[in-house]
């Protein structure tokens, strides 16, 4: 298993209809639907009202 510190970085990322299309740098895209999301949301960082305030790289469609 590789090393996930050494993993490409993603480089697009959009949202669609039913989840968020991705390319890395490494030129491999993949789709990954909002169920598939959802069920790995214990596995992600949760972001807090300071986080979403002070992150520039954090995009809301407000």
């Amino acid at each position: 298993m590789a090393d996930l510190l050494d993993a490409p970085r993603v480089v697009v990322a959009e949202r669609t209809h039913d989840g968020i299309y991705l390319e890395f740098e490494d030129g491999k895209c993949a789709v990954y639907p909002a169920f598939f999301l959802y069920a790995s949301y214990d596995m992600a960082r949760v972001l807090s009202e300071a986080d979403l305030a002070t992150s520039p790289k954090v995009r809301t469609n407000a």
